[in-house]
């Protein structure tokens, strides 16, 4: 990928088959300018620098320690794909059994973790090894995964049964606490040691602030429309 001036990658999007690779650019000692310019400069716009083709249908991905390495979950092949976004290539693919909607990459232990709504099975792919490690039962199919790397914890939500699951990575442990409701997008806040969940069948009070430890609810937030994804 060749950027230009100041650039800084920001986000990606996958687009059915493809994944676009968005920028944003810093412009570094910026000409004198009127109010009016600098405060419609001061939220620069997103353009896509690169659009990298995938060998078929994929939803969410995570970025690997490497930054221009990305594992994409591959839905029809049930698999996850880690591709190089500056060549575009395909640099190694692993079958998991399932459509992954959904990947998170620890970075201290430097494992892979897919799920998928349709599977209430959970993969760990060793990165060094490329192979899976461990596959976690857990009480249905899931729609979103938080990590808590310092603490060696994921959580990962299950719209199906209207609860979220607490993993212990280190003693490869899972619990399971109910919600009351059906839970989307899920986010940890490791300063608060907080989790912000989102609901798919409330939109009047559509986020839910919970205790990590404890898995209490301490708050229900108003949300207007329900997020499907959450950072």
């Amino acid at each position: 990928m060749k950027l230009t001036q100041l650039v800084a990658i920001s986000a990606c999007l996958v687009c059915a088959n493809s994944l676009a690779v968005f920028a944003r650019e810093l412009t570094q000692n910026p000409p004198a300018a009127s109010a009016s310019e600098v405060q419609a400069a001061a939220t620069p716009a997103l353009s896509v620098e690169t659009s990298v083709s995938l060998a078929g249908v994929a939803d969410r991905f995570d970025w690997l320690e490497a930054g221009s390495l990305a594992a994409v979950g591959m839905l029809e092949a049930q698999a996850i794909a880690v591709v190089n976004l500056e060549t575009g290539e395909t640099v190694w693919q692993i079958p998991v059994g399932f459509a992954p909607n959904v990947v998170r990459y620890d970075s201290q232990r430097q494992l892979l973790f897919a799920a998928g709504i349709d599977s209430n099975q959970l993969a760990a792919i060793d990165v060094a090894r490329r192979e899976v490690q461990r596959v976690y039962r857990l009480p249905a199919g899931t729609f979103d995964l938080a990590l808590d790397e310092q603490n060696g914890r994921l959580f990962a939500t299950h719209p199906g049964n209207r609860t979220f699951s607490v993993i212990n990575l280190d003693r490869q442990q899972a619990r399971a606490l109910a919600l009351p409701g059906s839970p989307l997008a899920i986010a940890y806040n490791p300063q608060s040691e907080r989790l912000l969940v989102s609901l798919g069948d409330d939109e009047t009070l559509g986020l839910l602030a919970i205790d990590a430890d404890s898995g209490e609810l301490l708050a229900r937030l108003k949300s207007g429309s329900v997020p499907e994804s959450m950072a």
